[in-house]
């Protein structure tokens, strides 16, 4: 599907990694913390050549060398997939 790793917790997926780079969940509540913080989302190019954006942004730079920062990041993308994963419960994939 996007040609990394998924990082899991209780919560399901909340987290992938790509060539190195962490992009972290985020939802319809939290992604403007995540623009604000001049993150970018996750993009790939599909087989037709159509671009997908997925609901992963990248870690902000500065999370990366302050534990707190990355905690209050990681934290925020564990909520955004337990939230996720609450909305699509008892759905059968690729069911509305």
């Amino acid at each position: 599907m996007f040609g990394g790793h998924g990082v899991y917790g209780p919560e399901g997926i909340f987290a992938i990694d790509v060539d190195g780079a962490l992009f972290l969940k985020v939802d319809a509540e939290t992604r403007l913390l995540w623009e604000q913080a001049d993150s970018r989302p996750f993009t790939y190019e599909k087989k037709a050549g159509q671009q997908a954006v997925m609901s992963y942004f990248a870690l902000p730079d500065n999370a990366y060398d302050d534990p707190e920062t990355l905690r209050h990041w990681v934290g925020l993308a564990r909520q955004a997939a337990s939230r996720v994963a609450s909305r699509t419960k008892g759905r059968r994939p690729g069911r509305p």
